[in-house]
């Protein structure tokens, strides 16, 4: 209980201290603040070209998105048990996977992270309209 209420009275004094050193600087040297007041832009209007909320961005934005569906073989270690009983030694399991990305030019060229594609065998691109 008084290492919370130690670090309580700290915290209190350095609030005061800052509140104090403010209100000096302030008080003997007025013209700091109304150069910082001119150099604040007033609140502007939003251009009518910038969206006016997060749906509209989404909206404006979705169509350069695409979903990347990736499959690709994969090899798993069975183990020795198993291996005996079936002769072989490896397992072989189709891994499916999906990410995105996003389309950078009307080529085709898309930007996607390397994870979403590294060692894949076969990469599947869905577009905003459905195209495959």
């Amino acid at each position: 209980m008084s290492k919370i209420s130690d670090f309580l009275g700290f915290l209190g004094r350095a609030v005061v201290a800052g509140l104090a050193i403010a209100f000096i600087v302030v008080y003997v040297w007025p013209a700091l603040v109304e150069r910082q007041n001119r150099l604040e832009p007033a609140a502007a209007e939003p251009s009518p070209t910038a969206p006016s909320s997060y749906a509209d961005a989404v909206n404006r934005t979705a169509p350069a998105v695409v979903s990347i569906y990736t499959r690709s073989l994969t090899t798993q270690t069975m183990e020795p048990a198993a291996q005996q009983q079936l002769g072989f030694r490896y397992l072989y399991r189709m891994r499916q996977d999906q990410g995105s990305g996003v389309l950078l030019s009307e080529d085709g060229y898309i930007l996607t992270n390397h994870h979403v594609i590294y060692r894949v065998q076969n990469i599947r691109i869905a577009l905003w309209d459905g195209r495959i």
